[in-house]
């Protein structure tokens, strides 16, 4: 049936991209995004929080984000359970500058960061306030992860939270005065992307 098919199709580019998680470039992947963060972290403090957006579904992002001590915000709170709330977006990482006093100052390397077409890790919920959790990878073998397929439905896809809310932030990033957007390895193929 059509809808077996279409679960087939789900199941292969999840295993596909899962397996490009453990693949043999893996480590280098990593390592390139290290590096990449590693200078981001050292921009001037006078500039704002970055925000990286990908349309990719891997985690190698946050692997190295987390590997090199690069706080982020992705929209996802909590510690058990961790659900996506766009609240978080609103928030920063702040850092005590003095212990005899109440004056705080946001960590200079936080970065924001926006999966436009979601990741291996999230998966719909049905008990709670927010309906998506990010759970470790190796919960989400099941292949059933929150993703926005490379279909002609893609922009229609985008309209569902969370995607809404991560495109919502995206294009809030866009518009501020004195931003710059930077693309790399993006073919401009996806219309939901461009028009914002």
């Amino acid at each position: 049936s059509l809808d077996t098919a279409i679960e087939a199709i789900k199941r292969y580019v999840f295993d596909t991209c899962k397996a490009g998680q453990d693949g043999p470039s893996a480590e280098t992947v990593v390592a390139f995004y290290q590096i990449f963060y590693r200078k981001l972290s050292q921009r001037s403090r006078s500039l704002p929080r970055p925000t990286i957006a990908t349309t990719n579904y891997d985690l190698f992002n946050e692997i190295a984000m987390d590997r090199a001590g690069v706080p982020y915000i992705n929209g996802f709170l909590g510690s058990v359970e961790k659900r996506f709330n766009p609240a978080s977006f609103r928030y920063t990482i702040a850092q005590r500058l003095d212990l005899s006093s109440q004056r705080w100052t946001s960590l200079d390397n936080l970065v924001y960061f926006l999966k436009l077409h979601g990741s291996l890790n999230w998966h719909a919920v049905e008990k709670g306030l927010f309906p998506v959790a990010e759970r470790p990878l190796s919960e989400s073998g099941d292949g059933k992860a929150m993703l926005i397929y490379p279909t002609p439905a893609k922009q229609n896809a985008s309209f569902a939270a969370p995607y809404s809310d991560m495109f919502r932030e995206f294009q809030t990033k866009v518009v501020q005065e004195q931003s710059v957007l930077v693309t790399l390895g993006y073919s401009f193929g996806d219309e939901h992307v461009n028009n914002i």
